[in-house]
């Protein structure tokens, strides 16, 4: 029986520190664009234009 390979793993946006759902980690709004998801009328590169990034919380 051929072995069952993992899932691939989400694609990440440029400011996420972690992929989407996993345990750690939350949105937050994006620092670079204060969650507006634009600088100066143009996309955002750091949240991709989502105005969200995800992030580490907590803290151990």
């Amino acid at each position: 029986m051929p072995q069952r390979q993992p899932p691939e793993p989400k694609q990440s946006k440029p400011a996420e520190a972690a992929p989407p759902n996993v345990p750690g980690t939350g949105e937050a709004l994006c620092p670079v664009c204060s969650g507006k998801g634009t600088i100066a009328g143009r996309k955002c590169e750091e949240c991709d234009g989502t105005g969200i990034v995800i992030q580490g919380i907590g803290g151990a």
